[in-house]
């Protein structure tokens, strides 16, 4: 990859890491910590029927430029992300390429001949409309390994499929094109491992739906608390 000819010949498939999505989320939590405290702080918090509880509390409003401040870096530290893939269809290899800044981690994932197919996997959400498939590119690897060409979204599923038909040449590899609500996964068939798609099934819950959960389970009570002691302070 240090020959500029072949970085020129590479064909790159841009997505969001998870690292830059937790970034995202952060930032968000902040956001609204930020508006919290400054709304203490200029005009502090009124009950539903509009008599007020709290009156405005001006030591919160440096806490509140604090997190604004934190909130807006980490936004803006998104823009230096740089997290991509590069398909060589000359030699066949597919690389990761990880960048903040000035920091760069680019790796091989796999060589010609490692790559078993491209196509798209599915993955169940449960909502309380009920459940909804997401889908994503991926480069199934001959010993089951899925390296991920694009984020999930929400249907696409034709699109995606379309894609894996035009990657497969550049890569030496077959496509396939996944069905509808199907998982795919690499079975031993004959000695040969082969890809299959699994059955629909209803998910137990949604995995997106409990890493949020999670999420917002920790650092929801974290933010509740930093915000009563700032209070306690400042009414001291």
């Amino acid at each position: 990859m240090d020959d500029p000819a072949v970085r020129y010949r590479c064909v790159k498939l841009k997505w969001r890491s998870e690292f830059q999505n937790g970034f995202a989320g952060v930032a968000f939590l902040l956001l609204i910590a930020t508006f919290v405290l400054l709304q203490g702080g200029y005009f502090g918090h009124a009950s539903p029927s509009g008599r007020s509880e709290t009156p405005a509390l001006p030591a919160l409003i440096p806490f509140g430029y604090a997190t604004l401040g934190i909130s807006l870096t980490l936004l803006a530290s998104l823009v230096g992300f740089r997290n991509y893939c590069l398909v060589d269809p000359v030699d066949h290899r597919l690389y990761q390429n990880l960048q903040f800044l000035w920091w760069r981690k680019r790796q091989i994932v796999f060589r010609q001949g490692e790559v078993l197919a491209i196509t798209a996997d599915g993955q169940p959400r449960a909502f309380k409309a009920g459940v909804i498939w997401y889908y994503r590119l991926v480069a199934v690897g001959v010993d089951g390994r899925k390296e991920p060409l694009s984020n999930w979204r929400q249907g696409g599923l034709e699109k995606w499929n379309a894609k894996a038909r035009e990657l497969a040449p550049q890569l030496g590899c077959e496509s396939h094109a996944a069905p509808p609500q199907s998982i795919v996964t690499v079975v031993e068939k004959d000695g040969l491992p082969t890809l299959t798609f699994a059955p629909p099934k209803p998910p137990p819950a949604a995995k997106a739906g409990r890493v949020a959960l999670l999420f917002f389970a920790t650092a929801l009570p974290i933010v509740a608390l930093l915000y009563y002691f700032i209070v306690m302070k400042a009414t001291r």
